[in-house]
Parts: structure tokens; C-alpha cells; sequence
């Protein structure tokens, strides 16, 4: 079955390299460098890395309420891309990857998605966010489901014990209105 899990047809520990990716975007962010030889600007607010399955986000010090979207952008993006190209995906999910792909100018020849395109996504995920208007007429409804897919990431951390900040809380409820 192709849909397993990436860690589990790799067999890389994931909290290993978790703690690993978490070690190099402190150590890049404490210092404005990146150690792939990029220099990052001194108002970094966040770093998402992306390699294969793994997503690892990071926050820093100048992140604001919008941040954690932005980045959270990049993630649904890449795990958007990762499902709609292998076998056998639902036809809605490719639908949708088409839709993002038309959006973002990616070529029939392109592989990876270049930083460009992924800012592009991540700013109009915010953007929608905002105010509710998607950039093209066919984003709507993928956006959408990217919210909805927020608010459950953030009834998972409240049901942890997390405790989110007053801002974010109402937020994720208003979302949550407004998708019900």
C-alpha cells in the first residue's frame, strides 16, 4: 500500500531527526545564517524545513500572530504536493494540487516547488485568512480546508493540555463558526 507512512517505509526516527532540524534552525537563528550558505534576514519570525515527510516549524523571538499560519502555509503545501503525486490519491486532492499548481506557475517540467511559489502560497493562505477572499476563484475551497485542518491541529493541542493565548483561541473559535 502506498499510502503508509514515510517513517515507516524509511525507517528514519523521526524524534531523532526532530531534535536534530530543531538544533540547526536554533543555532541559524540565533546567529542570522543558514548553514545551506543562505542568509537570512535579522527579522526572521519563523523557519519551516521541509525534507521528505518531515516538517519541523520553528517560531523566533519577532514571530507575530501571523507566523505560525504563514509557516503552517508552507506545511500544507508540501503535504499537499506529497499526497496528490502518489498513486492512486483521491481525485479531489489532485483537483486541488492542479488548482495550486495553475496558481502558482509551476511548469509541466518542474519538480520541486522553488521558494518563490511557496511564499506565494503561504502569503495568500494568510491573506485568505484575513479576509476571507481566496486569490483565484478555485483556492477557495482548498484554503478552506486548510483552515478547517488548523482548527484541528489546535483542538489536538487543547486536548493535550496545551494552552493557547487568548488571540489564538478566539481565532481557531471563530474559524471553527464560521466553517460549521
Amino acid at each position: 500500500d502506498k499510502w503508509e507512512t514515510v517513517e515507516e517505509s524509511t525507517g528514519v526516527n523521526p524524534q531523532s531527526l526532530m531534535y536534530a532540524m530543531s538544533q540547526v534552525a536554533l543555532y541559524e537563528a540565533r546567529n542570522g545564517v543558514s548553514l545551506r550558505g543562505e542568509t537570512y534576514n535579522q527579522a526572521v519570525r519563523g523557519q519551516t524545513r521541509i525534507s521528505g515527510a518531515s516538517r519541523m516549524v520553528s517560531l523566533f523571538e519577532q514571530a507575530d500572530k501571523s507566523t505560525f499560519v504563514h509557516e503552517m502555509g508552507h506545511v500544507a503545501l508540501a503535504d499537499l504536493k506529497l499526497l496528490a503525486e502518489m498513486e492512486g490519491a483521491p481525485a479531489q486532492l489532485v483537483r486541488d494540487w492542479n488548482t495550486i499548481k495553475e496558481w502558482l506557475g509551476v511548469k509541466p517540467s518542474q519538480k520541486e516547488l522553488s521558494r518563490e511559489q511557496h511564499e506565494q502560497f503561504a502569503k495568500g493562505f494568510e491573506a485568505y485568512l484575513r479576509s476571507g477572499e481566496a486569490p483565484v476563484r478555485g483556492l477557495k475551497s482548498v484554503f478552506r480546508k486548510f483552515k478547517k485542518w488548523l482548527c484541528d491541529i489546535y483542538a489536538d493541542f487543547v486536548q493535550l493540555g496545551g494552552k493557547p493565548s487568548a488571540e489564538v483561541a478566539f481565532t481557531c473559535i471563530k474559524i471553527r463558526d464560521e466553517i460549521a
